[in-house]
């Protein structure tokens, strides 16, 4: 949610341009969200003319240009998405944040985005939930989700309902597109069925009533199939997520080929002469190459309502720091790539962001990925991002170098340790570049990821 005074600043700034414009005619007004890459800047505006040129003049072909060259950077993420009964933590944003809120949705990975209340009485509700703990920590969530630059990462959520603690519900599912994976659930296997599109959300799903389709789901289990399902849908269950599609028919849309991979028998012997690194204060260890370099950092915020009352913003943060240390968050740089290790303790991003905290403006295909850390193999999130962007003279640029051009993928172990690996911003290098060169390394240390008793 925008904070007030930046829509004020927004629009007397808007009243001074037309003042000072106005004997010339015409003016074209247009709002940019700048993005931390420099002095580019992604291009998501509207433009409007305050008069019309006069036709076929260059003036206009700019215009016209311009124009349709921000809608095609802003075509994929232009619609509407609607959020049926997604699982997320809503956590607040730092004092002095453009945003005030947002959520992270579960399983990590599968995005983080603004929110705002559908009415005054959901953001109340909104404005309690953030931060919270105990049977409130997560919030299955309604409404619609726009993706057009207004809110924290570029998306907001308009909510319209939402429920959390023990409280049931039910209601139809009809031609939901996704695939089906393993997970497990309180130590024991369990399927999910994968939302299709840009964020792809977990559901867990059975057909109890029907052994044959139950059958079924566990063929497609894992193959990459593309299928669409029939049923209800159960939210508030002892389940993935707190959901359960409960599956009436099930229509096979495209077969998969996803081949699962292998964990590298010889994995110790490429790693043979890596250095570890061991974090005693969150019980894990990891190698990495020679060659890469490792960072660490501790909280960096809180929550407001987290400060105690005897205490002012800095000694507590000093006390963060001493309870946390600088293990909290862990980087691993490699060549073209990067990994972030996130400790249990910073779940939902409370203390650190502990990785890029958003993606700028333009194409968003989500990825999905099995790999394997340590020796599990986990099923990753992920989104190739392909951004479109203007320079200092307005001209749309596009490319495939990695500021323009990467991706980024997520896990969430166990314990909650989250763990996060991509491409590094380069202006000379290109994603072809990062994923010959780099990417299988970052898989290689990822695979000797140990959490220690």
């Amino acid at each position: 949610m925008a904070k007030k005074s930046s829509v004020l600043y927004l629009l007397v700034g808007l009243a001074v341009m037309i003042l000072v414009t106005l004997a010339c005619g015409s003016i074209q007004v247009g709002v940019v969200t700048p993005t931390p890459e420099g002095g580019l800047e992604p291009v998501h505006e509207a433009q409007e003319e305050a008069g019309t040129p006069t036709p076929g003049t260059a003036e206009e072909n700019v215009t016209r240009e311009t124009q349709e060259a921000s809608d095609a950077g802003a075509e994929a993420v232009s619609s509407e998405v609607p959020v049926v009964a997604w699982l997320g933590h809503i956590a607040s944003l730092p004092a002095g944040s453009q945003y005030d809120d947002f959520v992270l949705l579960s399983p990590q990975g599968t995005g983080e985005f603004g929110l705002s209340g559908a009415n005054e009485e959901i953001e109340a509700e909104i404005r309690n939930l953030r931060d919270a703990g105990g049977p409130q920590e997560y919030v299955h969530l309604w409404g619609s989700l726009s993706c057009q630059g207004q809110d924290y990462n570029g998306c907001q959520l308009v909510v319209e309902r939402l429920q959390y603690g023990a409280v049931n519900s039910e209601e139809p599912v009809s031609g939901w597109v996704g695939t089906i994976l393993g997970s497990t659930f309180n130590s024991g296997n369990s399927y999910v069925f994968q939302l299709a599109g840009e964020f792809p959300m977990w559901y867990s799903i059975y057909a109890s009533q029907d052994e044959s389709l139950q059958a079924e789901i566990e063929s497609q289990r894992d193959t990459g199939s593309l299928v669409a399902v029939d049923g209800r849908l159960l939210v508030g269950v002892p389940d993935v997520n707190g959901t359960r599609i409960e599956v009436s028919h099930l229509t096979l849309i495209e077969s998969g080929s996803a081949i699962q991979p292998t964990r590298p028998a010889n994995i110790a012997d490429l790693t043979a002469d890596w250095p570890v690194f061991l974090n005693e204060r969150y019980s894990y260890q990891v190698k990495y190459p020679q060659e890469a370099r490792l960072s660490f950092y501790g909280p960096v915020g809180f929550p407001t309502d987290e400060l105690p009352a005897d205490k002012d913003s800095e000694e507590y943060m000093q006390d963060l720091l001493k309870l946390y240390t600088d293990k909290l968050c862990v980087q691993i740089e490699y060549a073209l790539g990067w990994i972030f290790i996130s400790a249990p303790e910073n779940n939902g991003a409370r203390y650190n962001p502990c990785g890029p905290t958003g993606i700028g403006a333009g194409e968003v295909i989500p990825l999905k990925e099995s790999v394997y850390i340590g020796e599990r193999l986990y099923h990753a999130s992920g989104q190739e991002v392909k951004l479109a962007i203007s320079d200092a003279n307005g001209n749309l640029v596009s490319g495939e170098t990695l500021d323009l051009h990467y991706e980024m993928f997520m896990v969430e172990l166990e314990d909650g340790t989250r763990i996060r690996w991509g491409a590094a911003p380069d202006g000379e290098a290109t994603y072809e570049d990062y994923r010959m060169k780099t990417r299988e390394v970052l898989l290689q240390i990822l695979a000797t990821y140990q959490k220690l008793p």
